[in-house]
């Protein structure tokens, strides 16, 4: 199931979206925004891609295709989304670096469940609503916040900010694509006053 907030191309970025690439092919659901799609879309059509939309999904999907795992580097967004590959029966979810889209997952009797709200996965019908000690803890001493991985009811997960997992019959494999670093600042104020100019423009014009 899929709900879209249409931004671009009302009717061209409807979802899930499917691609065929010769024999292979991918189906993507997607919640988020791309700011860099311009520039995506470009590189993309001149590596051989072609697109049928103007939106922000196709752009998202060509890039998996076409970088793998590679292509969360090079997303510049806020975004969670999942990518299934029919050929290799491999599922690849992945969320934005500072976790501003949400998203949850469950295994059930070798199935996997996930979705962008816990209610969604409680939707399904072997799915209890079960709080453990932890889920009442995060209600009581966190609320209405949460620790980071944790999906307040029993089994249920969230994949954590600049995490990506992937499950195939080989098994679930959940790992960081990316981690803030702190460095010595050591521009001096006119360079300083310049980068941070130059930042919030780029941030405000896309």
């Amino acid at each position: 199931g899929q709900g879209r907030l249409a931004v671009l191309d009302m009717d061209g970025g409807m979802q899930t979206m499917i691609k065929n690439i010769g024999e292979k092919k991918y189906v993507i659901t997607y919640n988020g925004e791309l700011y860099n799609t311009k520039e995506l879309k470009y590189e993309l059509e001149h590596l051989g891609h072609t697109f049928c939309t103007a939106s922000d999904t196709e752009v998202l999907l060509a890039s998996y295709i076409q970088w793998g795992e590679g292509c969360l580097s090079r997303l510049n967004g806020i975004f969670a989304f999942g990518v299934w590959s029919e050929h290799n029966k491999t599922l690849f979810l992945a969320r934005d670096r500072f976790g501003v889209k949400p998203l949850f997952y469950t295994q059930l009797a070798g199935s996997f469940i996930f979705a962008s709200e816990i209610k969604a996965i409680l939707a399904h019908p072997n799915i209890e609503a079960v709080i453990d000690k932890t889920g009442i803890a995060e209600v009581f001493g966190l609320g209405p916040t949460h620790t980071p991985g944790v999906g307040v009811f029993k089994d249920i997960f969230e994949l954590k900010p600049a995490h990506f997992i992937r499950f195939s019959s080989d098994g679930l494999v959940i790992r960081r694509y990316w981690e803030f670093v702190s460095e010595e600042h050591s521009d001096n104020l006119d360079n300083t006053a310049e980068k941070v100019r130059y930042l919030a423009r780029d941030a405000i014009t896309r």
